[in-house]
């Protein structure tokens, strides 16, 4: 207990030496506010006293026309500078005026000469204000020697350096008036060349897509058309064997003579293959009312000779099944392998269905290119009114490292003309969207569409030329993409 009374007496000692310091610090800090509060007294009272000895001795007419002098000299310097500064000013406005934001270089220019501008009238508002001060104080500095001059030559000086100041400080008014609607001009230009240098910068990925566009079509082009072609084939071939009788194994085609093929007419069981193209496709169905479903996969060969491979379930039953969910709406297609529905206007059964009249044919597979240059991975879906019309086709998925939807259709209803229209979008930043459409028997025109400052933009204008497209970009370059065959194809 002793230790700890110790202890604390110590404390309470270096406590109370702290203490006494800080008031110590205090008193001299507040003698020396004293001080300078008596500094600045003796100050104004010497203030008072030199201005009392400058009237008793009679200086006040020296003092006076020295201090006129002085300020006109002043604002003569000021008024030179300010306007040298307007000259300087009115030189990089010609930069501005001159501007042009058309492309990437010029707008990357008019950027350099908004920024030189900003600076130019920002200086030159800042000598502009140096100059109506000065031009104020040689006024004033005038006006009071004039009332205590008594000489006409110094009455004269005094008038002539009232009229001086007062042309100074209107020059100087304008081109403050000049320096402000400079500044607005060329903060406008700087706002606009910022907006089109990000144009720019985009538009460089646009181009971008669109090469990856024009080299990635394969299967827009021939893969959805070679896959109707094959329902085209399945449909007639099952036909063909339906005439043959219940069961059949290892046929050779009459109508396809490539192709050989064996069926189960109660199971609804078709296989066929193609030892020219080495082709293999594998068939299973339901009826369902009028309605004929099928799960299908195997290879599949397009004009270009790609070999694509149609995705099923090792599962007959259970892909069958999937294709009918599909098409009840149970769930999504993608969820599915690779199904064909053909819808026929009334009902049907296993010995009715080759005597149907097809409505609709409808089709989705999940497929991969196994040789070519695509490299596409992902969703093949297809549509049409008959067995020998393609009406839509639509791939979703993978080519290279790029993600795509693109989809070709066929439109009759508007006054019964066939309006063609492709889209292809790639699932990337900018949301990439090249759209084009045609009357039957006209020219392909759309535009190249892509996301900016959070909304859809064009970036071009698409027309077709002979075996590609060609496009006008916003910065006024032309470009013309050749062999894209899938146009032509659609039609």
């Amino acid at each position: 207990m002793r230790k700890q009374l110790q202890h604390l007496q110590l404390k309470n000692s270096d406590y109370q030496q702290l203490a006494d310091q800080a008031a110590s610090v205090r008193d001299a800090v507040a003698q020396e506010y004293d001080n300078v509060v008596s500094l600045i007294a003796s100050i104004e009272a010497e203030v008072v006293r030199a201005d009392e000895a400058v009237s008793a001795l009679g200086l006040e007419f020296e003092v006076t026309k020295a201090n006129a002098v002085a300020a006109a000299a002043a604002a003569l310097e000021a008024a030179t500078v300010a306007m040298t500064a307007d000259t300087t000013l009115a030189t990089a406005m010609i930069a501005v005026e001159a501007a042009d934001v058309s492309n990437l270089e010029s707008a990357t220019a008019a950027l350099e000469a908004a920024e030189q501008a900003i600076a130019a009238a920002t200086d030159s508002q800042m000598k502009a204000a140096a100059s109506i001060s000065a031009s104020n104080l040689s006024t004033d500095a005038a006006t009071a020697f004039k009332k205590v001059a008594t000489e006409a030559d110094d009455i004269a000086m005094a008038d002539a350096q009232l009229e001086t100041a007062a042309a100074e400080l209107k020059s100087a008014a304008m081109y403050a008036e000049n320096a402000d609607d400079a500044l607005l001009a060329a903060q406008a230009l700087y706002d606009t060349a910022m907006d089109a240098i990000a144009k720019f910068t985009v538009l460089v990925d646009v181009k971008a897509g669109t090469e990856t566009v024009t080299q990635a079509t394969i299967l827009t082009k021939s893969g959805g058309k070679a896959l109707f072609d094959k329902a085209e084939v399945i449909y007639d071939i099952l036909t063909e064997a339906w005439d043959l009788g219940d069961e059949a194994d290892n046929v050779q085609s009459t109508r396809f003579p490539e192709w050989t093929y064996s069926f189960d007419k109660d199971a609804l069981e078709l296989s066929l293959s193609n030892d020219t193209t080495s082709e293999m496709i594998s068939v299973n169905g339901v009826i369902e009312t009028d309605t004929l479903v099928f799960a299908f996969g195997g290879t599949v060969t397009t004009e270009d000779g790609v070999t694509v491979i149609v995705e099923t379930l090792e599962d007959t039953a259970q892909a069958t099944q999937d294709c009918v969910d599909v098409k009840d709406g149970k769930i999504a297609a993608d969820l599915s392998d690779s199904c064909l529905i053909v819808k026929f206007n009334d009902e049907i059964s296993s010995d009715t269905l080759v005597d149907g009249e097809v409505e609709t044919i409808e089709a989705w597979s999940r497929v991969q290119v196994t040789d070519g240059d695509s490299g596409f991975t992902g969703m093949l879906s297809l549509e049409g009114s008959n067995l020998t019309s393609l009406a839509n086709i639509k791939a979703s998925g993978m080519t290279g490292d790029t993600e795509f939807t693109a989809m070709i259709g066929l439109d009759s209803a508007v006054d019964e003309m066939e309006t063609y229209m492709v889209s292809v979008e790639l699932h990337n930043d900018i949301a990439y969207m090249m759209s084009l459409s045609a009357v039957e028997s006209a020219d392909f025109s759309g535009s190249v569409d892509a996301l900016y400052s959070g909304k859809m933009m064009k970036f071009g204008t698409v027309t077709e030329i002979t075996n590609g497209i060609s496009i006008e970009y916003i910065d006024g370059e032309v470009i013309d993409y050749t062999d894209i065959s899938f146009l032509d194809m659609t039609k």
